[in-house]
């Protein structure tokens, strides 16, 4: 039986909840605990250990060294590039984590820190940056360029040959047309 690598949360909110599904679900995890203003938010409800404020980030990066951001994108990405940030200077690791309910074609390419929730479809030659959020049931067709601190909502649909620009925002059930390029920080609202 393989050893479990420990992982620690940054965030310990609603979208906590959404990660932590994933990762008990596939299993490559063992979650110490999170970190958060609040040591009462919704993880430790599901019984996870608060490890501190944003003033004890530090100590538990270096002492976990896996890290995960399990804060959602609260009307702009700023709060997840800044953890993002600070912790790469720590020099945390960012592991990539995927619902094994998901579809990720041999040819996509994801980069550290994103994550890929339950239903989602990503197709051939697809390239996620860094720390993105790719939400439940979404669906990503060819050829789409997804810059960083991005978050695609559930059931969003985009379409291929496009570029989604850094820390930019789609909403639920949005559908966005092949060949466009989306400049950065945009929001498009839910459907």
């Amino acid at each position: 039986m393989n050893k479990l690598s420990n992982i620690i949360f940054l965030g310990g909110g609603g979208h906590s909840l959404s990660c932590c599904d994933v990762l008990n679900q596939n299993k490559n995890f063992n979650l110490i605990g999170f970190i958060d203003a609040n040591k009462n938010a919704l993880l430790s409800e599901s019984g996870y250990e608060w490890l501190g404020s944003d003033n004890n980030m530090q100590e538990a990066i270096e002492k976990y060294k896996n890290i995960f951001i399990s804060i959602g994108h609260k009307k702009t990405a700023n709060k997840r590039v800044f953890l993002y940030e600070k912790s790469k200077k720590i020099s945390g690791g960012f592991p990539i984590l995927k619902s094994n309910f998901s579809y990720i074609s041999p040819t996509a390419f994801i980069e550290e820190g994103s994550l890929i929730m339950h239903g989602a479809v990503i197709n051939e030659k697809v390239h996620i940056s860094k720390n993105c959020i790719i939400n439940s049931n979404s669906v990503i067709v060819y050829g789409v360029t997804i810059g960083n601190h991005v978050h695609i909502a559930p059931s969003a649909t985009i379409l291929g040959d496009l570029k989604i620009g850094d820390e930019c925002f789609i909403g639920a059930g949005a559908i966005i047309r092949e060949g466009v390029t989306i400049g950065k920080r945009t929001v498009i609202k839910a459907r």
